[in-house]
């Protein structure tokens, strides 16, 4: 029976509650945080009717219904003026992607105007117009005037740019939003996301609760970023179990900086399409870090992750490259976003298989990360669910699902490297320990040299005495020189000093327990594994073996093992001894039932450490009556490595 420790199906309490909770809170959000959902008038017919009490009622509307739309156009106030033109159709923002609307005839890309009249109280005051990104170019007019224009929408000098703008205006009465815009370039065209309408006030504060709420959760994903790439940089050295494993975690916070700042970056800085891009490549390479990241903390099968990566990577770079090359292809846009959406539900699909079988298996941090991976999944379902969603203040489904993850990865990342820290403080401890007990040892092996040599001399006496029949005094001689003599455990023989005063040690304190330890040793020869890490890996498992016997009531079920040889280019140590009673496990680590859990508890994880710093490896089982431990170091003589 192997060590590891299986739990079986069904999968953590966890799963359950991340699931519910996330979905619970986007419906929440999907009901109060929507401008869809949001409680207000709306247009009928192109036509939007707001009294003074209406806008004191709210302060902000969104408009969303009731747009006329011209397509194939792009109109003028004065051309609306001088001839009558009806509309091809009255929808609400977000209806389409694009310009098609109903029917064969409809196009995705081209030119399109959109209109609403809005009726206002008769006094004279300031409006504010608060204009998402209006895709790919477009110029605006209110009651005749032309306000805002991004891009160029003649389609013979066409080029794209958006932004965020918002755009104040004094009137009474009446007021006419007319928005001509062109799009030859991109995935949607014309209005997609509803504007806000209001006092400039109410407009301007949730513009910058908006904002708020993206620069703290960027500033949060950037420190840890940056936290987390000096944790690397400071370690990029030392032999960890982590490796590139921080620098993974920094990547994918800087890249959720990047998806989730977007409309920072929009509002401050308007201008091309190039963020777009960018956006898009971030989110693909968030998920493709974040199955490194599993990988590593819950030990994925590389079976399955090497083709999904391979497909992660592929994806990512055409979404950086593949928007260059499809121009005004509608088809082609339509095979890219349909590429990129269904990448998004084999990464979570992945994902959640991988960390639902690191459950099964006892793996350790895979409940976290199945958990973590459920709210994204979540967050994919409700958005197939709830198609008509942009968010008023806080974010979309995914980007706060996102947000999950990358918080539950660093604290997963964080814990284990605290749990690294806690085992080194300890393994230094535990060193210290037992390098003053090995200066103990040495004095004890240097004492039984120097009764070997005494012992010659006083051999010689004796003989001497006894061929002169001297009996009295040969009587005397004895009585002197048995009080010099102690008790002192001859080492076992391996040609190696070390090693020989830690296995003398035990054998006495074997003895003391009413048990001898049986040796299968091989002579060494010298090896390059300094003495520290000698004295750190035999006393641990000799300890470890020692203490497990003690805990057995009757000598006569005590037994310890040791085999010892070395088998180029590998020095190999098994100790296997009895047991009894229970094994605590955490995954597949053990866990000490010691009471002092900074000197003890780490043996076998020390002994890992030990093995993985010189190129080798470590092995545990037990049954119901024994434990076995192997470690394996790479040796040679001194000097080499």
């Amino acid at each position: 029976m192997t060590g590891r420790h299986v739990k079986k199906w069904p999968a953590p309490p966890a799963l359950l509650l991340a699931s519910l909770l996330a979905a619970a809170i986007f419906l929440l959000c999907y009901q109060y945080d929507n401008k869809y959902t949001a409680e207000g008038p709306q247009a009928r017919f192109g036509v939007l009717l707001l009294s003074e009490d209406t806008l004191k009622q709210w302060p902000t509307i969104y408009l969303v219904d009731g747009w006329e739309i011209y397509r194939g156009k792009l109109l003028t106030p004065e051309t609306l003026k001088a001839h009558w033109i009806a509309p091809d159709e009255f929808v609400f923002i977000g209806q389409y992607s694009g310009f098609e609307g109903r029917g064969p005839a409809r196009e995705a890309h081209g030119s399109a105007t959109y209109r609403l009249n809005i009726t206002l109280p008769p006094q004279t005051r300031s409006y504010a117009l608060e204009l998402p990104e209006i895709y790919s170019a477009y110029k605006l007019y209110m009651n005749g005037a032309l306000m805002a224009e991004m891009g160029e929408t003649d389609a013979a000098g066409y080029y794209p740019q958006t932004g965020n703008r918002t755009v104040t205006v004094q009137a009474a009465g009446q007021l006419e939003i007319l928005v001509a815009v062109s799009d030859y370039s991109h995935f949607y065209s014309g209005m997609v996301y509803p504007s806000a309408f209001g006092e400039p006030d109410a407009v301007e504060r949730l513009s910058l609760i908006r904002l708020g709420v993206r620069f703290v959760a960027g500033a949060i994903a950037a420190c840890l970023g940056l936290l987390t790439l000096g944790v690397w940089w400071l370690t990029r050295n030392n032999k960890t179990r982590h490796g590139f494993l921080p620098l993974y975690y920094a990547a994918a916070c800087f890249c959720f900086l990047l998806y989730t700042g977007y409309p920072i970056v929009k509002t401050l800085f308007p201008g091309g399409m190039g963020w777009y891009r960018i956006e898009n490549f971030a989110f693909c390479v968030m998920f493709l870090l974040i199955m490194l990241i599993q990988r590593r903390l819950t030990g994925a099968e590389d079976r399955w992750f090497w083709p999904v990566a391979a497909f992660a990577g592929f994806i990512s770079g055409c979404s950086l490259v593949a928007p260059l090359f499809i121009g005004g292809h509608v088809t082609l846009m339509a095979l890219y976003a349909w590429l990129i959406e269904s990448y998004y539900w084999i990464c979570a699909l992945y994902l959640t298989v991988g960390a639902a079988v690191g459950v099964y298996r006892g793996r350790a941090h895979s409940t976290a990360m199945l958990a973590a991976i459920a709210v994204f999944d979540v967050a994919l379902i409700m958005s197939r669910l709830f198609p008509l969603f942009e968010p008023i203040r806080f974010g979309w489904f995914t980007e706060w699902a996102g947000a999950v993850v990358v918080l539950t990865l660093g604290f997963v990342l964080a814990e284990d490297i605290a749990g690294q820290v806690r085992q080194n403080r300890a393994m230094e401890i535990k060193n210290a320990f037992l390098l003053e007990n090995y200066e103990t040892l040495e004095k004890h092996f240097t004492e039984i040299a120097r009764v070997k040599h005494d012992t010659r001399h006083h051999l010689f006496a004796i003989r001497t005495l006894l061929d002169n029949r001297e009996h009295e005094r040969l009587a005397h001689y004895l009585s002197d020189i048995q009080g010099g003599f102690e008790e002192i455990e001859e080492p076992v023989a391996c040609g190696n000093r070390v090693i020989q005063a830690i296995l003398g040690q035990a054998v006495r304190r074997a003895r003391e327990m009413g048990f001898s330890i049986e040796f299968e040793i091989l002579p060494l020869p010298p090896l390059s594994i300094p003495d520290a890490d000698l004295v750190s890996l035999f006393t641990n498992l000799l300890d470890n073996a020692l203490e497990s016997c003690a805990k057995i009531q009757s000598s006569e079920n005590r037994w310890i093992k040791v085999r010892l040889k070395c088998r180029a280019p590998y020095l190999i140590l098994s100790v296997s001894n009895a047991r009894q009673g229970t094994v605590s496990m955490d995954g597949n680590a053990y866990i000490s039932a010691k009471d002092n859990a900074l000197l003890h508890g780490h043996g076998i994880a020390i002994v890992k450490k030990t093995a993985e710093k010189h190129g080798g490896f470590a092995s545990f089982e037990h049954t119901e009556s024994a434990f076995a431990a192997e470690a394996a170091l790479l040796c040679g003589p001194p000097g080499n490595p």
